[in-house]
């Protein structure tokens, strides 16, 4: 029903971006997401000398100045932090992308 009426509101005023700006609450869900992308990664940081030495963990940050995906864009300027840890050939990694304008 919401997405109904997002789109009907979407067709009567064009000027309605197509991101996810004019959802309710998106602000609160995107520092959410930016402190729970900021835990993971200082929580896999710190875990890394309990680990044995065939265990490798690599971070990484970027900075984007726009996020697109299938077409839509959803972001303006965004960091992406991802971490990846490896062991004996098995790979885990966790990527997040984090407007910040």
């Amino acid at each position: 029903m919401t997405i109904l009426l997002q789109r009907r509101k979407r067709r009567e005023n064009p000027e309605i971006s197509k991101g996810t700006d004019h959802l309710p609450h998106h602000e609160e869900r995107t520092m959410r997401s930016f402190k729970a992308g900021v835990i993971c990664i200082v929580s896999c940081l710190t875990a890394a000398p309990a680990f044995a030495d065939d265990v490798s963990i690599s971070a990484a940050l970027g900075f984007e100045s726009r996020y697109v995906f299938r077409g839509v864009q959803y972001a303006e300027t965004s960091i992406q932090p991802s971490v990846t840890i490896s062991k004996d050939g098995f790979h885990v990694g966790a990527w997040f992308n984090l407007p910040i304008g």
